[in-house]
């Protein structure tokens, strides 16, 4: 029996379906392999060049690729896939979740689970017809359920700022740069950061200390908060026994150029068992598996087929009908090497700039003024 280390995140989402998929495949295959996990922040954060030197089999995040490129700490999966294999993952993408994987030519992982940015709402306090389609609607149904003790939220920890950040910049037509002169115009990134302020004063008061999980579990669990605008969004907050009231997704305000998120399996070029991996990652990675064993676990899929079954009219009416066309629309983060670690000081900037409440413009100068020398050695 071959034995392979895997490393995930540590939300049911990210490790469920993963952990139960082992016994199966140890049966079929005489591999097992062993998932370890690490908190969200660190799967955005951690550099996945040191994550490669332990781990035969990595759920990663997209904008790590131009640093994987330089590092080589991956396999280039045209190297272990038929083109018909990868032919087939490329058909089934979610929006752009295949391709956010490529860089330069080179695909270093396949998307095991799509998501993106997507609004979320109680729909046993809101109703349907009350949705906010632009932001300045969300600001109206923030002081509409104010006068019945009740609020929106949003996510605004200093990662989800940063994701906050990128969505609003594209959808103002001024998406954050990928060259080595400025992040964003002084003029665009005032806008933007002043509209985040709007959002976050418009929002729940411990919107500022919440990811995504965090919201979704007060949302579930208590009923002051009715809506969220912008989070990205968890399927296991959808079905009946998700702990608490069911939540329901929505497209976001504005419709276009949400964040994708959701991750990526890929084999370490130090596994001493790269062939194996890459068998391993085919098959969880099957449409066929995505659609039935896979969310039949707890797993947000990362296939299309998934997506479009109907075998669960909860999962399709509550998530992923709804949110299909905004992760088509979704935005592909940054990828040129040391984004990870520039993406840490625009969250942290940002979340500063909302708690202290202090100027816009000197934060953008101060995200253009470390963009530059990041990028320029």
């Amino acid at each position: 029996m071959i034995e392979l280390a895997g490393i995930t995140w540590d939300h049911p989402r990210g490790y469920a379906p993963l952990e139960a998929s082992t016994e199966r495949y140890l049966k079929q295959a005489d591999v097992h392999v062993n998932w370890h996990r690490r908190t969200l922040k660190d799967f955005g954060d951690v550099s996945v060049e040191e994550l490669a030197v332990n781990y035969d089999l990595l759920i990663i995040d997209h904008p790590h690729m131009g640093t994987v490129n330089n590092s080589g700490c991956l396999v280039d999966l045209n190297d272990y896939l038929a083109e018909s294999q990868l032919a087939l993952y490329r058909a089934e993408s979610v929006g752009p979740s295949f391709i956010s994987y490529n860089y330069q030519g080179k695909q270093y992982a396949l998307p095991i689970d799509a998501a993106c940015q997507t609004a979320a709402y109680r729909p046993d306090l809101l109703n349907h017809t009350l949705l906010p389609t632009t932001w300045q609607d969300v600001l109206g149904l923030s002081d509409f359920v104010k006068a019945r003790k009740q609020f929106i939220a949003t996510a605004l920890c200093p990662t989800d700022c940063n994701c906050i950040f990128l969505t609003l910049a594209a959808q103002t037509g001024n998406p954050v740069a990928q060259n080595s002169s400025e992040l964003i115009s002084v003029k665009a990134g005032i806008e933007v950061l002043h509209l985040i302020r709007a959002i976050k004063n418009a929002s729940h008061p411990d919107s500022v200390n919440w990811n995504p999980i965090k919201l979704y579990n007060h949302m579930a669990s208590s009923n002051d908060i009715v809506y969220s605008p912008l989070a990205f969004a968890y399927i296991n907050y959808t079905v009946a026994d998700c702990g608490g009231k069911q939540l329901k997704y929505a497209h976001i305000p504005g419709k276009t150029h949400s964040v994708l998120g959701g991750a990526g399996i890929a084999v370490s070029s130090n596994s001493k068992h790269i062939a194996e991996a890459a068998t391993y990652l085919q098959w969880i990675c099957h449409p066929q598996y995505q659609s039935t064993c896979y969310v039949a676990e707890g797993g947000q899929p990362g296939q299309l087929s998934a997506w479009t079954a109907k075998q669960d009219n909860t999962y399709s009416e509550y998530f992923f009908s709804p949110i299909l066309p905004t992760i088509a629309s979704a935005y592909v983060r940054p990828q040129v090497p040391l984004w990870p670690k520039f993406q840490e000081l625009v969250g942290d900037l940002i979340h500063e700039y909302l708690v202290e409440d202090g100027p816009a413009d000197i934060v953008v100068r101060k995200l253009n003024s470390d963009y530059r020398k990041i990028f320029n050695g």
